[in-house]
């Protein structure tokens, strides 16, 4: 075979990318959300929770059916066929995932493990599709800011915020804040005068919470 043959096969070969980054940049462009969801699914369905468990057992090298953050870091990477590069954008929505869904049920994570400080360093199967639920919603969260962020400094001001603002009611299906700068003012929690993409992550979960609240009390 051609050197030129064998570089056309292994260019059909390569997996399709679910991250696309912004060409000369480091940030992400856009998220297939379909190739997301089929690759990584967390549905209930009977099919998505097999699938789950064999990802779940690829992720876990050592068979001791728990996941590290470092773990679960390398899996994503092999799962997804992605490098250092969307490693590196997609670390944080990784581990506020992590966070979220091992602080599930500590209680039987202690009488498991013995030690509640180390079962809360891990990721049980049980978890892994609320695991997966949190990294979803959290890169979404990601592609807001990234959307709203239009001078791209990754930071958004108050004028950013306010245009992005019938973008963002209509992806999340949340209302408009009464006040959109009472609600800025909020959201820059260091006060600095422009938000941040922690700052901003923060903000939109703690806002769908306190929506969804507001609804069920109804």
């Amino acid at each position: 075979m051609s050197m030129a043959r064998r570089a056309e096969t292994k260019r059909r070969a390569k997996p399709a990318q679910v991250f696309k980054l912004k060409e000369g940049t480091p940030d992400i462009e856009s998220i297939d959300w379909k190739l997301f969801d089929e690759r990584l699914p967390s549905d209930t369905s009977k099919t998505s929770k097999l699938r789950r468990a064999e990802i779940f057992v690829g992720f876990d090298p050592n068979g001791n059916g728990f996941l590290s953050l470092a773990e679960i870091e390398k899996g994503l990477m092999g799962h997804f066929h992605y490098g250092v590069d969307v490693k590196r954008v997609v670390a944080k929505s990784v581990q506020r995932a992590h966070k979220a869904a091992k602080a599930a049920a500590p209680d039987q994570k202690a009488a498991t493990l013995g030690k509640a400080s180390l079962a809360d360093d891990f990721v049980e199967k049980r978890e892994f599709r609320i695991f997966i639920e949190f990294l979803r919603y959290d890169l979404q969260i990601l592609m807001y800011f990234l959307k709203a962020d239009t001078s791209d400094d990754l930071r958004v001001s108050l004028e950013e915020f306010k245009a992005a603002m019938p973008f963002l009611t209509k992806e999340t299906n949340l209302p408009e804040p009464k006040d959109l700068e009472a609600a800025y003012r909020e959201m820059d929690a260091d006060g600095g005068g422009m938000v941040l993409y922690d700052e901003f992550a923060d903000y939109m979960m703690k806002y769908k919470v306190r929506y969804n609240v507001h609804m069920n009390s109804k």
